[in-house]
């Protein structure tokens, strides 16, 4: 019934604003948590689920995307394969009647109809139930904050319990249940990271991007105009209803460009030092390429310690045979000296 109710809400609230998109089947598990219900015990947190918390200086909304794992995959294929069959059987009936209608059709001596149209064929290459990260799309805002911030600077907490697994932004986009969205996809270049069962994975003020400079912002926004604003730091939360539990840092990554689903605008996320960078329309993931350089290095160092350990081998081999010569001399010189 919770999930009810706040999906007729979020209809309600957005049905002015949002443009139409076709619905699709929700499959990923998600919930959003408030603060005053955990406190309260109504709410808790699960070691079965992982739990994205973030905020921004206003009520806002956006959208990550689930990375599929097996369990997903193998449901999917399941369905697929149960609908294929549906469609490859109706598909076949209506061949069947329309190849009656054809024969009925070329007897006629007029030919006054219209010739009747062949069903479009079936095939496991082109059948398809959408693509299977639509269905791993999780929400956020702008109601059901998890606590407002009103002393000094105003802020919002939104905290989403979701399937552990790999999550991607998917971009600030307002999304209802019946597939309606409003917002920017990020589709040519985003971030992600992973959530952990029983850890509160803490995305601070990430999302607000009061961290990314103009040239951050114009790197990644068609027609931005620099405002000359300072860059802000991410801060992270510190809520004392949390301090039992492991909070933890997001450890963000670069993520691939994704499909626009709903046919929204498109964009990407600005460049993130030390994670997100771009080559002109290419997506530089700097992490990936900061470790394998990083073990790049150490599998050098480990092959020149190695070649430094042969020498030291070898020079102990030479050492060890220049011994046994100087003794096989000595031994020599001494059995001549006695048979003198």
């Amino acid at each position: 019934m919770k999930m009810i109710r706040k999906a007729i809400a979020a209809v309600a609230t957005g049905a002015a604003l949002a443009v139409a998109a076709p619905a699709i089947a929700q499959e990923v598990e998600y919930d959003a948590i408030e603060e005053k219900n955990l406190l309260k015990g109504k709410e808790s947190i699960a070691a079965d689920k992982g739990y994205i918390l973030l905020t921004l200086p206003n009520r806002g909304n956006g959208l990550f995307v689930k990375t599929p794992d097996a369990d997903d995959i193998a449901e999917y294929t399941e369905e697929w394969e149960e609908k294929f069959e549906k469609a490859e059987k109706r598909y076949l009936s209506r061949q069947a009647r329309y190849e009656k209608q054809l024969a009925m059709w070329e007897n006629q001596r007029t030919k006054r109809s219209p010739r009747p149209e062949a069903p479009e064929v079936v095939t496991r290459e082109t059948f398809s139930i959408g693509d299977i990260e639509r269905r791993m799309l999780v929400s956020f805002g702008p109601q059901y904050v998890f606590s407002k911030n009103k002393d000094g600077e105003k802020s919002y907490s939104y905290m989403i319990e979701v399937e552990p697994g790999t999550y991607t932004y998917y971009g600030p986009i307002f999304y209802m249940p019946n597939g309606q969205t409003l917002g920017t996809c990020y589709c040519m270049g985003t971030v992600k990271f992973e959530v952990e069962g029983g850890e509160i994975t803490d995305l601070g003020t990430f999302l607000a991007q009061e961290w990314a400079s103009d040239e951050d912002v114009q790197a990644a926004t068609v027609g931005y105009e620099p405002t000359g604003r300072e860059p802000k730091p991410v801060e992270y939360s510190n809520f004392a209803s949390l301090a039992d539990y492991d909070v933890v840092q997001a450890d963000l990554r670069a993520a691939g460009k994704m499909n626009n689903f709903f046919g929204i605008l498109i964009g990407r996320h600005p460049p993130v030092d030390g994670v997100l960078a771009y080559e002109r329309d290419r997506i530089i993931d700097v992490k990936a390429r900061e470790e394998l350089a990083a073990m790049e290095a150490e599998a050098e160092a480990v092959e020149e310690a190695m070649e430094a350990v042969a020498e030291a081998a070898e020079a102990i081999d030479e050492a060890e045979a220049a011994l046994e010569e100087a003794a096989a001399a000595t031994g020599t010189e001494a059995t001549a000296q006695t048979e003198d």
